[in-house]
């Protein structure tokens, strides 16, 4: 079986959904956030590699953890899902990677990103193994120190893929040129979109609700999704990746046919979530 390596950042997540916009010094009231347990274990690698495994497919994520009783949580979801954890390292610090997601009114958001440890991860040797014997390489955002030698570790025979994210300190220019060169399909918001330099990858352009554009050997495509109405939308763009990716292991290498099928999963995930809204 074909075998999935995705990089980045573990995270614990907590999702808010105010009821008015954010003032300075100002109280602003929490309109609904998902059910107990608040904090969700979160981090694009472990998205993606919750859908590979839905579909049926191997993914292994590479990310770093802390000691603590959080971090513990994140291996054990991994477990639970059915996923190898032995692309974890652990840095003896006793906290985890977190994120609070702030969603207002207006449609805006915020991220709030707590690496805990930063630039105190290190490729161990079992990770560098990962990283050269795979057959698929799934680069996201993560600790900046590390995108180079990763890049480097990454086999000509592996199909890359590069989840963009518009956060200098994990992809710097020299490394998102690189990447624009290197990548056989690169995932990217309208946003993120001028992150990407000359490229003859097949860019899939998520657009929230008003889904999605690929551009393929000079040919630009268009899918509808199926709108989904919560506010929580934490994770599907990677759900909606891991699925595409899934979809070409399995050999439907036609990329509208990824597409729907990772359009279907973000969905599936999103439905999920409505039910599951303390309010």
């Amino acid at each position: 079986m074909k075998h999935l390596v995705v990089t980045g950042y573990a995270s614990l997540d907590y999702i808010v959904n105010l009821s008015g916009q954010m003032k300075v010094d100002e109280t602003t009231i929490i309109k609904d956030r998902p059910e107990e347990p608040w904090f969700r274990i979160g981090g694009c690698p472990t998205y993606i590699a919750k859908a590979v495994k839905t579909l049926e497919q191997s993914a292994t994520p590479i990310m770093w953890i802390g000691s603590d009783d959080g971090s513990s949580s994140i291996v054990d979801s991994l477990i639970d899902a059915g996923i190898s954890t032995d692309g974890l390292e652990v840095v003896k610090i006793n906290k985890a990677p977190t994120a609070i997601m702030i969603y207002q009114p207006d449609g805006s958001s915020f991220c709030l990103y707590d690496p805990a440890f930063p630039k105190q991860e290190r490729l161990n040797s079992a990770q560098i193994k990962l990283i050269q014997n795979a057959d698929f390489i799934c680069l996201t955002a993560g600790p900046g120190h590390l995108q180079d030698q990763i890049f480097s570790e990454i086999p000509k025979k592996a199909r890359v893929y590069w989840a963009v994210k518009n956060d200098p300190s994990c992809f710097n220019r020299n490394l998102c040129e690189k990447l624009s060169k290197r990548a056989d399909v690169i995932f990217c918001n309208a946003t993120e979109r001028k992150l990407i330099s000359n490229t003859n990858a097949t860019i899939i352009e998520t657009h929230g609700k008003e889904g999605v554009f690929i551009n393929c050997k000079k040919r630009k495509t268009h899918i509808e999704t199926n709108p989904v109405e919560t506010f929580d939308t934490t994770g599907a763009g990677d759900t909606f990746a891991g699925a595409f990716i899934a979809a070409e292991m399995l050999g439907r290498n036609d990329p509208n046919d990824a597409a729907k099928v990772g359009l279907e999963a973000a969905e599936s995930l999103l439905i999920e979530r409505k039910g599951r809204i303390k309010k």
